[in-house]
């Protein structure tokens, strides 16, 4: 990328100063490091864990009642979404390596410089970040939850355990999209199955359609009602996310994202590239130019 450089000294220490105690909580969190889980792992896992015994309960109910096909595309589908969000959870969002060891008057003169990266043909300000002590590039922001800069950060997600950013968000576009199919899928052929049993609807033909006595009754009664419950869940809640985020991904948006016409590419096409498939390389690229900043603007006399 080309890079202009430019230095001022004036009245940025009070915008900075005011940016520290507006966030001193981050200062005292602990990081969240590039491994494994982010700080929500216990919500992600109920969430996951919910999903998981809802289908259950649809495979056990459909599985003898329904032609064995129907419960095999239900796991398929199952087990992807489990993969996506898997991989969401687990990979880390692109997080901009840290630097501990520096005292707070250099702290301050790193505060002090303002380094410009053309984009697209505009301008856009590498910022500096007091927590991290680490430049940041555009798009990149420091996420109080986990206590890490984050490249093209979208936002902070419990269900997922972490944020959702440059390297994982494709990731979790994929989750959305396959737990809204799965509840689609749910939705429907439950929806078949409890027809089938109010069109049993004497007591004798409901213990011969489902098996077993009469607390056989109860039991799928609950488990429509528990199942439905989820599908609506996922169909008004989740259904509309993916929707929402298909759009961002088509003009390589981001929720939290103020002014998007400076990343926008040529074409749809070019769009979902750059945030689907070229994400690490994109990351990997601004690090190295936050590193290459860090250093040339570290002041002199600095270990």
């Amino acid at each position: 990328h080309p890079v202009m450089v430019k230095k001022t000294v004036g009245d940025q220490m009070d915008k900075h100063t005011s940016s520290t105690r507006r966030h001193a909580r981050t200062s005292v969190r602990r990081r969240r490091d590039a491994t494994l889980f982010g700080p929500d792992i216990c919500t992600a896992s109920f969430g996951m864990g919910l999903t998981t015994v809802l289908f259950a309960i649809f495979e056990a109910m459909v599985i003898v009642t329904m032609p064995p096909i129907i419960a095999a595309c239900g796991a398929l589908l199952y087990v992807l979404t489990a993969a996506m969000w898997l991989m969401t959870a687990t990979t880390h969002p692109g997080i901009v390596p840290s630097h501990d060891s520096i005292t707070d008057a250099e702290n301050a003169h790193y505060a002090q410089v303002v380094r410009t990266f053309d984009v697209g043909g505009r301008e856009l300000p590498l910022r500096w970040c007091y927590h991290c002590h680490t430049f940041r590039p555009p798009r990149a922001v420091h996420c109080p939850d986990c206590n890490v800069c984050v490249t093209r950060w979208d936002h902070h997600c419990p269900w997922v355990g972490q944020c959702v950013g440059q390297r994982n968000y494709a990731f979790f576009f994929g989750y959305i999209w396959s737990l809204s199919a799965l509840s689609l899928y749910v939705g429907a052929f439950m929806a078949i199955y409890a027809l089938r049993v109010v069109a049993a609807w004497e007591l004798h033909a409901f213990t011969e359609l489902l098996g077993g006595g009469p607390a056989a009754v109860l039991y799928n009664g609950i488990g429509i009602v528990a199942v439905a419950v989820g599908v609506v869940i996922g169909l008004m809640c989740v259904a509309p996310l993916a929707i929402f985020h298909t759009s961002l991904v088509l003009s390589d948006a981001t929720t939290s994202q103020q002014d998007r016409s400076a990343y926008t590419k040529h074409s749809a096409g070019a769009n979902c590239h750059a945030v689907l498939c070229a994400a690490n390389a994109t990351h990997d690229d601004w690090c190295a130019e936050c590193e290459e900043a860090f250093v040339q603007e570290r002041p002199s006399g600095a270990p």
